[in-house]
């Protein structure tokens, strides 16, 4: 069986940054299914990205949890994307 651990140094894997960008845009495509699909509302999807940004400015005063530019990049788009849905324009 393939070995599927993070931890393995030796890994052909895609580097962490461009994982990390392929699940936040994962998310924004689900979120924006279940929202469509009437799963989700609109304010609480926009609250959920507010709380993760929140949790990665939060997670910073720790050093092993410093959030990159680009991560906080991609969830303020995230939240931009869906204030302007929000906001109707």
């Amino acid at each position: 069986m393939p070995d599927n651990s993070n931890d393995n140094p030796g890994s052909s894997s895609p580097a962490p940054e461009a994982c990390g960008r392929a699940a936040l845009l994962l998310v924004e495509s689900l979120m924006h299914v279940l929202i469509d699909r009437g799963v989700v509302d609109l304010e609480d999807a926009f609250e959920a990205v507010g709380v993760a940004i929140d949790a990665a400015i939060d997670g910073a005063d720790e050093p092993l949890h410093l959030p990159s530019p680009t991560s906080l990049t991609l969830l303020a788009a995230i939240r931009d994307s869906l204030a302007v849905d929000l906001n109707g324009t």
